[in-house]
């Protein structure tokens, strides 16, 4: 509190002035200690403030055009000298200033006014900070909006979005029951799926999609005649569920449903998530130029309504589909890009995802240690969110980067360890490629024959997700030309371009050709140094693979 004396000091110098310069310094007290004169002048309603007489008063002092409290002790003491109505009549009118002015401002006057509204201009405040994004600051509005004494109802959007932004920053556990508490205050309607939704994404991000499954079909149930945003979001989760696990046919359906609804609804940012799932849905089959348009279509929709959060989500996506579309340079731009923006604003998913795929890129154009850091801390980053099947990938590329940068030769069993972990997540997003990494590390022609055999049977069982079938075949078929397993590398290259036949993709087309071609050259070295040169063109330096015992005793 203020002591004793410097109130009273402060008040009787508020005694010997005019009844107006006392009403005056009240307003400005209400301001803060730093006052706008036009924001005096509104909310003591005077268009002369007298602030002169508070200046001559040395209650204030003048600092530019703004009036300055001399100490915050005065403004303190001034403040408390007020009765509880004028404060709060004179909050009211601050509120009204502010309301076009700073949302933040205006929901917190409205609060110290006793007005009903204050919660939902916490909510609208925090809405317009995370739109930006500055996510630890509509954090702190939504902590404020909720600790506003009021009707419990009425914290649901506040606990909704509260849990939305603890789970961009990576804070699942928190995120959930943050969502659970929400489910706990909504009423039905459109609050409570909101808070399923929630809760359905972040089973999503730790994996359990049957769980997020189940609760998307309680939202829908719950709002099966809404046609609008929930629907779309609903479609939305189906078919990022579906993509982890390799079901095309379903990806891309719930994808098109949602695109359908989002341009019915004239949402940018459902359209722009949208053309991201659409993206993703095209990714999971192989239709690198399908994939490729999507996310073209959600950063040009991202960068037109400053979707700052979605642009940075996707543009590692657009970086990897035009790299293998052999725009090399400008896949590793947008994915450096991806990866800075996601830092910026704190979105640790996002920053998972783009370290992963940089990473991914770097290793192809020889930058093997910078590769090796990024995935190691993107396997740090998943293991954060707890987001095992991301665990599990970055894990194994974290292992064999540092087995191909030469930092760590035994990396088998950790890559093994990420294999056993595949198995207990679902193997359709990584598991072949992670039995590559496998086969690439050992010298036991056993151990890799065993590997190798293992991702083929994945493959051909079908429901892998696209980038398995390129980087399985293409490491199978280097592992078959170091040891000199000429029908292998034909074989493998075949394999891939059945897979790749009615989309061919550049980089695949690549990787079949000169697999083809030093196979029945039966390692000739011409050949071999031409298809070098032209993998160098392209900007690229395919990663050396380790011989086996055969190889390296002969």
């Amino acid at each position: 509190g203020v002591p004793g004396s410097v109130q009273s000091l402060v008040l009787a110098r508020l005694d010997a002035l005019h009844p107006e310069v006392q009403r005056t310094a009240g307003a400005a007290a209400v301001l803060g200690l730093q006052v706008d004169p036009e924001a005096l002048a509104h909310v003591a309603q005077a268009p002369d403030t007298g602030a002169g007489a508070l200046i001559d008063a040395t209650l204030l002092r003048q600092q530019g055009r703004i009036l300055v409290f001399g100490h915050p002790l005065i403004r303190d003491a001034v403040y408390s000298s007020l009765l509880d109505s004028r404060r709060r009549a004179l909050h009211a009118r601050a509120a009204d200033w502010f309301k076009t002015r700073d949302p933040a401002i205006h929901a917190q006057h409205l609060a110290r006014a006793d007005d009903p509204t204050a919660k939902q201009a916490f909510l609208a405040a925090a809405e317009a900070a995370a739109a930006v994004p500055r996510f630890r600051r509509a954090l702190r509005l939504l902590d404020e909006g909720l600790a506003v004494p009021g009707n419990s109802g009425a914290d649901t959007g506040l606990l909704a979005l509260k849990g939305e932004l603890l789970l961009e920053l990576g804070d699942v556990g928190e995120a959930m029951k943050t969502f659970d508490g929400a489910l706990s205050v909504a009423e039905q309607g459109p609050a409570r799926c909101r808070a399923r939704l929630g809760l359905a994404e972040a089973m999503r991000v730790l994996d359990r999609y049957d769980d997020a499954m189940v609760m998307l079909d309680q939202t829908a149930s719950d709002c099966e005649d809404d046609k609008g945003p929930i629907q779309a979001r609903i479609a939305l989760l189906r078919g990022a569920i579906h993509f982890p696990r390799g079901e095309l046919e379903e990806c891309l359906r719930a994808n098109r449903q949602a695109a359908a609804l989002a341009s019915r609804l004239g949402s940018p940012i459902l359209e722009a998530k949208a053309a991201s799932g659409l993206g993703d849905a095209h990714y999971v089959s192989g239709q690198i130029q399908g994939a490729l348009n999507g996310f073209k279509r959600c950063i040009s929709l991202s960068q037109r309504h400053g979707l700052v959060q979605i642009e940075a989500a996707n543009r590692a996506m657009l970086g990897l589909t035009r790299f293998y579309s052999l725009e090399v340079e400008a896949g590793l731009a947008d994915g450096r890009a991806a990866l800075e923006a996601a830092l910026r604003i704190r979105s640790a998913r996002s920053a998972m995802l783009a370290g992963n795929v940089v990473a991914l890129m770097l290793m192809y154009v020889g930058g093997l240690a910078e590769a090796r850091d990024l995935a190691e801390a993107a396997a740090d980053r998943a293991r954060d969110l707890g987001a095992r099947r991301f665990v599990s990938e970055a894990e194994a590329y974290a292992a064999f980067l540092a087995f191909a940068s030469a930092s760590d030769t035994d990396v088998s069993e950790r890559i093994a360890r990420s294999y056993r972990d595949a198995e207990v997540h679902g193997l359709s997003y990584a598991g072949p490629t992670i039995l590559a990494y496998r086969a690439a590390v050992t010298t036991d022609p056993g151990t890799r024959a065993a590997c190798l055999a293992e991702g083929d049977a994945l493959l051909r069982a079908g429901s892998c997700v696209s980038h398995n079938y390129l980087h399985f075949h293409q490491m199978a078929i280097d592992m078959a030309l170091v040891d000199e397993d000429w029908d292998a590398a034909q074989r493998h290259a075949e394999c891939l371009a059945d897979y790749t036949r009615a989309e061919p993709i550049p980089w695949a087309d690549l990787v079949i050709h000169r697999g083809l071609a030093l196979a029945a050259a039966r390692g000739s070295p011409a050949v071999t140094a031409e298809w070098q040169r032209r993998i160098e063109t392209t900007g690229q330096v395919f990663p050396r693979m380790r011989p086996t015992a055969r190889q390296t005793v002969s």
